[in-house]
């Protein structure tokens, strides 16, 4: 089990590990309610982390956790099922509410 990435927004690392999930990727998210020691423990400690569970799958999720974090959240993408242009931290096309591929969200990124 490795940690792959801390993030104070527990939305972030919510999407992240249901991109992951849909890739076959096993992981975790500690300290998910840990907030409530505010105050008494350093604020960075508490943040929320999300752990791969498979060492095996470390590297792609390495790969994907890139995808989605350098370009695609940033770069508009075309929805595959009506060619509406999206902006990119759009999840659902916003004229079909069809999901976001993982190949749109990987064309965006090598744009």
């Amino acid at each position: 089990m490795k940690k792959l990435v801390t993030n104070e927004n527990p939305f972030i690392l919510a999407n992240i590990r249901e991109i992951l999930e849909q890739a076959d990727i096993a992981c975790s998210i500690k300290n998910e309610f840990a907030s409530s020691g505010s105050g008494e423990l350093p604020h960075f400690d508490l943040w929320p982390e999300l752990w791969v569970l498979t060492d095996s799958d470390w590297e792609r999720a390495q790969a994907i956790l890139a995808d989605i974090t350098e370009n695609s959240l940033n770069e508009e993408w075309i929805c595959s099922f009506c060619q509406e242009n999206n902006a990119g931290s759009f999840a659902y096309c916003w004229n079909c509410q069809s999901e976001r591929t993982v190949a749109e969200r990987r064309s965006a990124a090598h744009k």
